[in-house]
């Protein structure tokens, strides 16, 4: 890519073809440097959230180079018919104005009109002095494009060979770990509800694998989320404390020290510990939810993930009406199932003797409902290249059609459908290997899904049946097989579980073990669990009767009796005879929950 010998190509100045490539190449570059500068001063200055990995480092440079290419080959192309676009000024001009629009594009601080008028400017002025400096132009381009690459070719090796060079030294440092020590695998379903799932009676045929796997193991009816979204319900699984406790706020969470979380409570006693994640954009690294993991496997390298390398790529990707022109409503990067299990799988075939704690999250379920076909016309209508609904507006009083409830649901349940049968396949992967044969595995969810009823779409902001009433599963050598829990239990207990199925010392984790249920089938204790679920002032409490939700949208109390009515539609609360039992309640909730925490678990949540 460099000069022909630095001479222009003919006395009218006007560039070869691969003069051209080797402008957008360097530019490119120099776009890219900048973009990774911004973005370090985002992240290390003004403590922003990116969404980016430290891969960053060689995708913004890949992803630019190609977004650069495709300027530079019309120009190369056209210039045989219109000899001005080979000049320097309108190559020069033209690139550094898409150079501009990236760098404004990294964190927008005024109106995207001035940018734009500001990136004209600077690109007529760059492009006025290539032209009037041709000669100093070529020779910086001469240095400055294999100067670039090699910086990049530097900084990829330095960065990803940190990350492998770190990752072995961690899993050198463990302890031995116990003779006969099992395996653990941790699964959450993301945004999945337990009444769209057959296994709980569900009508459609939505989940078979989990039916299957639930042959093998425990099926708890009334399992509850201890948040009504991701951030705080993911911190109470990983530490077994209630989301108050830890301080899960989305615009700055809390980072959980390594020795309080179940990763590294796990490592501690000799565990490789993995994390590999659908669900990037709220439980990524940045989140402090990959704390105490051995490797955490987050954003994966995908071509969708190399493309937000670039700002201007983020950004296009983000408007509807971009979506609705090029007619791909996917978000940018999502990690389906499959690049989740392939992951995790690679992980367990080349690890080594010790035993593996292995937490997986499945973003399959989540909005935008677009499940791959065939699973996008199962439940009615082929759904996967529609608009799908913005969950935002729905809760905006946008009355939505029965139609557009009807579709939305049915690509929610085909979403499901899809997410049991990736599911399923993870399974006979795994017992193909032989690597159940010592596992404990747990399914469940981090919360539900309004899918208009009560009035409500999306989730994290209520706490009716729809949003906490999630699966869990339970398999392993010590546990029985073909049973069902009815009695109300809550996810924040799986770090105990998990310490006493595996027979581990010391467990720092409060709550029980999930196991006390079905050793209470032959002759143990008897043991009551709290089924709370919070969110902000909002909260949840299930007893082996009755369902008591506090500040649902109005600060009413309100009670339903799940046995009979399991989706929350007859409410009891101002019922003569629900008076002790709704003062029974509020003593139960303040008991767990004291006012005063009421609205230390949650930020502002965004509903992706």
């Amino acid at each position: 890519m460099g000069m022909n010998n630095g001479e222009l190509r003919d006395a009218g100045g006007r560039l070869s073809a691969w003069q051209i490539l080797a402008v957008a190449a360097s530019l490119a570059l120099i776009t890219a440097f900048g973009e990774l500068a911004l973005l370090a001063a985002l992240k290390f200055v003004l403590h922003r959230r990116l969404h980016l990995g430290p891969s960053v480092v060689w995708m913004t440079p890949i992803a630019l180079l190609v977004i650069f290419a495709v300027p530079a080959l019309l120009f190369v192309v056209a210039s045989r018919f219109w000899r001005r676009l080979a000049e320097p000024d309108v190559v020069v001009s033209s690139l550094v104005f898409l150079m501009m629009l990236n760098w404004i594009l990294v964190e927008r601080i005024i109106s995207i009109w001035a940018l734009l008028i500001l990136s004209v400017g600077v690109a007529i002025q760059a492009g006025r002095l290539a032209r009037a400096h041709r000669q100093s132009f070529q020779r910086l381009l001469h240095i400055a494009t294999p100067a670039l690459l090699a910086l990049v070719i530097v900084a990829t090796v330095a960065v990803e060979g940190g990350l492998a060079l770190g990752r072995s030294r961690t899993e050198h440092r463990l302890p031995p770990a116990r003779d006969g020590a099992p395996n653990v695998l941790f699964i959450i379903l993301d945004t999945v509800r337990a009444r769209t799932l057959s296994l709980y009676g569900y009508e459609r045929e939505t989940t078979p694998n989990l039916e299957r796997l639930a042959v093998r193991g425990v099926v708890f009816d009334r399992a509850t989320s201890p948040g009504t979204w991701t951030v705080p319900s993911h911190g109470s699984m990983f530490t077994g404390k209630w989301p108050f406790q830890i301080g899960s706020w989305w615009s700055s969470p809390e980072r959980l020290p390594p020795g309080t979380t179940l990763a590294g409570f796990m490592a501690e006693h000799g565990y490789r510990t993995a994390g590999f994640i659908g669900n990037w954009y709220h439980i990524g690294k940045e989140s402090g939810l990959g704390s105490g993991f051995g490797y955490y496997d987050d954003l994966g390298r995908s071509p969708a993930q190399i493309a937000r390398g670039s700002a201007m790529i983020r950004w296009l990707s983000q408007r509807r009406t971009v979506r609705r022109i090029i007619g791909l409503y996917e978000t940018l990067g999502r990690r389906r199932a499959p690049d989740v299990s392939r992951s995790f799988l690679a992980w367990v075939d080349n690890g080594s003797e010790r035993p593996w704690f292995a937490f997986l999250n499945y973003f399959d379920a989540h909005s935008p409902f677009l499940p791959p076909p065939p699973f996008d016309a199962q439940f009615g209508t082929s759904v996967s290249y529609r608009e799908p609904v913005v969950i935002e507006e729905l809760n905006m009083e946008v009355d939505p059609t029965p139609e557009v409830v009807q579709a939305e649901l049915d690509a929610y349940d085909g979403g499901m459908a899809y997410l049991d049968a990736e599911i399923g396949l993870l399974f006979d992967a795994l017992d193909a290997r032989g690597e159940l044969e010592n596992t404990i595995v747990i399914i469940g969810s981090d919360h539900g899904e309004e899918l208009g009823e009560h009035g409500r779409w999306g989730h994290a902001y209520s706490t009716y049946a729809e949003i906490v009433h999630v699966p869990l599963l339970v398999l392993a050598p010590n546990a029985p097989a073909s049973v069902r829990i009815a009695t109300p239990v809550s996810l924040r207990n799986i770090p105990a579980t998990i310490a006493d199925m595996a027979r581990l010392d010391g467990s720092p984790f409060p709550g029980i073990s999930l196991a006390t249920h079905w050793r209470a089938i032959d002759g143990g204790p008897v043991v009551t669990d709290t089924a709370l679920s919070v969110f902000g002032k909002y909260r949840s409490l299930y007893d082996e009767q009755y369902h008591y939700l506090t500040g649902v949208f109005d600060d009413r109390e309100h009670l339903f009796d799940h046995r009979i009515d399991p989706l929350d539609l007859n409410d009891l609360a101002q019922a003569p005879e629900a008076a002790s039992i709704l003062e029974r309640f509020r003593r139960d909730v303040a008991a767990v929950a004291p006012a005063s925490n009421r609205t230390t678990d949650v930020g502002t949540p965004a509903i992706r």
